[in-house]
């Protein structure tokens, strides 16, 4: 696990750079099939801070040019969830684009960073599937309509509401109300069930059903950019560890995360495994998990 820390980076930044290319930042573009969360992405760049100064200027281009099509209320309860409301690299970010003429999302009691506009953005249509959320907030709002019809669009199956709560990362409340207006306009089916209580799906006459034919994969990635990060925040520590420690910790970071995990359909680690054996695969597995990220880019 001793090359987690810098290959893991590297990694990850190469998702980022994978994904910004996809919604229109100038550079070498890759396929990616699952849509970009615009604040995810944002997030994640902030945080890997120093580690691609040309991306992170790149993104900044970004959300000064297009800056209208992110949810800065979403951005912020996603900063909040992750305990990053005085994180300095991401606060230094928002100021950034603020002070650069782009949306104020905060970073006001901080100084931005040193930035000149590179002109990175080549951003002419929302067609695809990497710019499907962006195409639904063009369209309907930047408003959890947007997020909502994208989880909807994924997947023919019914979605319990505390789930699409999650995966949405807007309130219940928000939820809720959105849904309702929904349901009125005929988008969406609200099904009564089970434990888990009332699920919801697309609608049968939702011209939205044509939006994303076949369904295109949707992840939580905020959850999942917070999962890789906290891993890679591991390794150091991990390094110097005895297999006896570094298995406990192990599986305590796998105990909270495999929702998010099987959510993403990502295997882990099985928990049956003990000892030596156990913490060998879970060496190895953290150190493929940011290709596993990558992966679910394609």
């Amino acid at each position: 696990m001793a090359n987690l820390d810098g290959g893991s980076l590297d990694t990850l930044t190469r998702v980022a750079w994978r994904q910004w290319t996809a919604i229109g930042v100038t550079g070498r573009i890759e396929p990616v099939t699952a849509p970009v969360d615009p604040e995810a992405l944002i997030i994640l760049t902030a945080r890997l801070g120093d580690e691609d100064a040309r991306l992170r200027d790149a993104a900044i281009d970004w959300c000064v040019a297009a800056g209208h099509l992110v949810n800065g209320s979403r951005l912020t309860h996603i900063a909040s969830g992750a305990g990053l409301n005085d994180d300095t690299r991401l606060q230094q970010f928002l100021a950034t684009v603020g002070a650069a003429g782009g949306p104020v999302w905060g970073g006001r009691d901080v100084a931005p960073m040193l930035y000149s506009a590179r002109g990175t953005v080549n951003l002419t249509s929302l067609a695809g599937d990497a710019r499907l959320l962006l195409r639904l907030r063009a369209s309907v709002g930047v408003n959890a309509r947007a997020d909502i019809l994208a989880w909807l669009l994924a997947d023919d199956d019914a979605i319990a509401i505390p789930d699409l709560v999650a995966a949405t990362h807007f309130t219940r409340t928000n939820i809720d109300k959105t849904l309702a207006v929904l349901e009125l306009a005929g988008h969406v089916e609200v099904i009564s069930s089970g434990e888990r209580g009332r699920k919801v799906r697309l609608a049968d006459g939702s011209p939205f059903r044509a939006w994303a034919r076949p369904a295109v994969p949707v992840y939580d990635w905020p959850q999942l950019f917070d999962m890789a990060l906290s891993a890679v925040a591991l390794a150091p520590i991990a390094v110097e560890q005895p297999d006896a420690v570094f298995g406990i910790e192990a599986r305590e970071f796998l105990d909270r995360w495999r929702p998010t995990l099987a959510n993403a359909h990502v295997s882990a680690p099985p928990t049956l495994l003990t000892g030596a054996v156990f913490v060998a695969a879970a060496r190895t597995w953290f150190a493929g998990l940011p290709a596993e990220l990558d992966r679910l880019s394609h």
